[in-house]
């Protein structure tokens, strides 16, 4: 019985999705920088738009999606476009050695239980958010951005700064 529950509760966190945020205000998210010790805080970023990408640095499919935005960071920077990782590892050290390995080159900040909390609805990873200059959340993916998606969102992105419409909210 005590195995049919667990196995009922995964599947109902696998299931559900996180509570939409798409139109309201981001969750603010204070914390240091895992490699400098500077704190880094969302309302810093305030007035650019901010890609923040939950992962946890054992997790495969996360491993995926951090080279891809390093990959695609170049492309990012050009629509400036800032990144801020959260990591949801238990050890920081994990998370060291991914920054290091993937030569992450944007902050990345342990998942404090207070950040945890705000975003207690991202239960699986990776997790994206686009969070636009006002800190509003634009656009939200649960799961590994499809290859091309990250081009595709930042053409979008191009389009509505010139037509001066509201930012895409979600991505098939």
């Amino acid at each position: 019985m005590l195995r049919f529950l667990m196995l009922a509760t995964l599947l109902w966190l696998l299931i559900v999705p996180a509570q939409a945020l798409v139109g309201e205000k981001a969750y603010d998210i204070t914390a240091e920088d895992i490699l400098s010790g500077e704190e880094v805080s969302l309302r810093h970023f305030e007035g650019s738009y901010v890609y923040l990408v939950f992962f946890n640095s054992q997790c495969p499919p996360c491993r995926n999606e951090l080279q891809y935005i390093v990959d695609n960071y170049y492309i990012l920077q050009q629509h400036e476009v800032q990144v801020l990782g959260v990591a949801m590892d238990r050890q920081a050290q994990d998370v060291r050695n991914i920054i290091m390995e993937r030569g992450i080159p944007f902050p990345v900040v342990m998942a404090s239980p207070s950040i945890t909390m705000l975003y207690e609805d991202v239960r699986i990873v990776p997790y994206t958010f686009l969070v636009d200059p006002e800190g509003v959340v634009a656009f939200q993916h649960m799961g590994r951005l499809p290859e091309g998606k990250l081009k595709e969102l930042m053409k979008t992105l191009d389009q509505t700064n010139s037509d001066t419409q509201a930012a895409p909210t979600q991505m098939d």
